[in-house]
């Protein structure tokens, strides 16, 4: 198929300088010129690469960045087309270059007129299926299509998979999907996983679960073509989740050439484990001959403030008996590359009306490969492994260990102060500083319109530093590639998400999801085992003097900022405009004694973390003791039951081995 002409002079050897030798040296060109990359082969990553169209539409009378076009690689084999120039970034990722689209009135409307016509032929989401959509999207993260259990929860993700295919095929995009549709449908204003990949999984589902309901544009011509996608050949034993997730073949199975055990859930007959006795498999020591201490599929390491449960699905992709990987997921599961931006954003306003889509962010930092080779370095010294629980806290970074570049405090921690008091402060508690829009308003509106909106916000020095807006302020006290470098480290991948990142998510209770978890105490005990050595890891990683220090440093740095801008901003009105164009003075923010808000916000979210840990720790503990290691009446454990309570025991060794989990401060 013939590619089209601006593509083919974009992917020329001119569009990248030849003194260019890095991604952010050609995004900064691309940011001129409206250039960005489009991932084919890895829809959904994000890189300097993928970012270029913001700034660009910054400057294009105003307009904000809409998305970028890849509609001229529509129907093209990418790989296979010989005339394209695929490039390559740093991460060896291949990509093609495209052209931004900035935000236009008129394209606006039309985009909005087809998304309610898409929107208007699909079936209604009432309130049975929105009451099962979330516990529908975990279950597809974690273990796929083929596993959703109970009628209700099948229902809804046909319906889910009938949408994404539909807005597919007429050219709107998962922030549509989820914001527009699910989301408003079903009154959810955030989502705690990657909805970029989710929509891959739903509009490449089977067309057996469902099918677009067909083109609505009027150029029917610019719709996506959407071919059949046939159900995955069927194996002679039918993958389940309980099968799919234990160890293939399992790790704590005695030698094939022993008589094969019972199941270890039908045949515990010894004491459950404790810390003493003369078994030599009550320590672990002395089980490694039998079960192999390495981890055969460990975790990964995701992104992730916030993230559901994601190992669930890469294991079972991986699992030999898998034939039928999509090339997006082999993608993913081959690739060991750390998954964070360039900065960290959260939207503290996602439930005040109008503020939902505010955004705070911090400024741009270092990833783990940007990271100086002589930084600290922290995590196990095998990293993947049941039985070494040696610790490392130096700046040499172990061989084949992965690692996270490590803010320490968390960023959703700051965002979620301000989202805390929109909560504590209610609706109608202030005076609207708009003088346009009189009357009473509610905690974001007042903050956001007293402090200005985005880059529009004035600009001011505090302490003889640099003239910033009140949200460069705060992003000035975390730590990015301006200011706080020294604060940078490393940490393990697996141990810094989710297992440390969630320890301080509100929305995640036990640090994975608890229905998988419970499942895998049952089906797959070794993965709880792994999981709960990782989040000791974090909480040993939490309570190493110089990461206590830095974790102190940076909550009374940032309370300060906070105490500094609640006194400063009542002396800096915001100036915006009304409808003429002519300057209008907002009334100034009144101080609101947010450093003791911020202080009792830091003591509760440690407190809380703290909780989860011990919480989440107990709940799995006893829940594999129960199954596995506790005396049935007639039964006889098997070695490998035995062995497995043996490392269970050395966990509970390694748990109790700490007496507190103090406040930094």
């Amino acid at each position: 198929m013939r590619s089209p002409t601006w593509a083919l002079l974009l992917a020329s050897s001119a569009l990248v300088s030849a003194d260019v030798t890095t991604d952010k040296q050609t995004a900064a060109s691309w940011e001129e010129s409206g250039t960005c990359a489009y991932y084919f082969d890895n829809f959904g990553k994000q890189s300097p690469l993928t970012e270029t169209c913001v700034k660009y539409c910054e400057g294009q009378n105003d307009h904000g960045y809409a998305q970028c076009d890849v509609a001229a690689y529509k129907d093209i084999d990418i790989p296979n087309e010989n005339s394209l120039s695929i490039l390559k970034d740093e991460d060896g990722d291949s990509f093609v270059p495209c052209s931004c689209i900035c935000e236009n009135a008129d394209a606006e409307k039309l985009i909005q007129e087809l998304l309610d016509t898409v929107i208007k032929g699909l079936e209604k989401l009432d309130e049975v299926i929105c009451a099962v959509t979330v516990e529908t999207f975990k279950t597809i993260a974690e273990v796929g299509m083929d596993f959703i259990p109970g009628t209700i929860e099948l229902k809804a993700a046909a319906r889910l998979v009938k949408g994404a295919k539909s807005f597919v095929e007429n050219g709107l995009d998962a922030a549509s999907y989820f914001d527009n549709w699910v989301g408003k449908a079903c009154g959810i204003p955030e989502w705690n996983f990657d909805i970029t990949d989710m929509f891959g999984d739903l509009s490449g589902a089977p067309n057996s679960l469902g099918t677009s309901i067909g083109c609505k544009k009027k150029n029917k011509s610019s719709c996506k073509k959407m071919d059949p996608v046939p159900d995955p050949p069927k194996s002679k034993k039918p993958e389940k989740p309980s099968q799919t997730d234990k160890e293939p073949p399992k790790e704590d199975a005695p030698p094939a050439s022993k008589s094969p055990d019972k199941p270890a859930s039908k045949s515990s007959s010894s004491p459950a484990p404790t810390s003493s006795g003369s078994d030599s498999c009550k320590r672990d020591s002395g089980c490694r001959d039998t079960t192999p201490c390495s981890i055969k599929y460990p975790d990964k390491g995701g992104d992730l403030e916030g993230a559901v449960d994601l190992i669930g699905l890469f294991q079972r992709d991986i699992s030999p008996a898998s034939q039928n990987r999509s090339p997006r997921r082999a993608l993913l599961e081959d690739r060991s590359i750390e998954k964070r931006t360039d900065r960290k954003s959260g939207k503290p306003c996602s439930k005040s009306p109008g503020n939902e889509k505010f955004v705070l962010q911090s400024d741009p930092f270092d990833q783990n490969g940007e990271l100086d080779d002589n930084v600290d370095s922290y995590g196990y010294s095998k990293q993947n492994d049941y039985c070494d629980w040696s610790w490392q806290g130096g700046t040499v970074q172990i061989k084949g260990n992965k690692y996270h570049s490590e803010h320490v405090m968390e960023w959703q921690t700051v965002t979620d102060f301000w989202a805390k008091m929109q909560i504590k402060f209610g609706t109608t508690q202030f005076d609207s500083p708009d003088p346009s829009n009189p009357g009473q308003v509610d905690f974001c509106t007042y903050w956001i319109n007293s402090w200005g909106r985005d880059d529009k916000a004035i600009k001011f020095s505090i302490d003889n530093g640099p003239d910033l807006t009140p949200w460069q302020h705060i992003a000035r006290a975390y730590p990015s590639t301006k200011v706080h470098q020294q604060e940078m480290i490393r940490l393990q991948s697996n141990i810094n998400a989710p297992a440390k990142a969630n320890l301080f998510t509100d929305t995640i209770p036990f640090i994975w999801n608890l229905k998988t978890m419970l499942t895998y105490t049952k089906t797959n005990r070794n993965k709880v085992l792994e999981r709960m050595r990782l989040l000791i890891g974090a909480r040993t990683y939490l309570l190493s003097p110089k990461v206590s220090t830095i974790f102190k440093d940076q909550k009374e740095r940032m309370g300060e900022i906070i105490d500094k801008l609640d006194s400063e901003m009542e002396n800096h009105p915001y100036v915006g405009t009304d409808a003429a164009g002519n300057p209008v003075t907002y009334k100034a923010w009144k101080k609101q004694g947010l450093l003791d808000e911020w202080n009792k916000h830091m003591d509760k979210k440690w407190d809380d973390a703290t909780a989860k840990f011990k919480k989440t720790i107990d709940k799995f503990g006893k829940e594999l003791k129960k199954v596995h290691c506790e005396k049935k009446k007639g039964k006889k454990m098997s070695k490998g039951d035995k062995e497995f309570c043996g490392r269970l025991v050395e966990v509970s060794r390694q748990y109790n081995g700490v007496s507190t989990f103090a406040r930094p401060w």
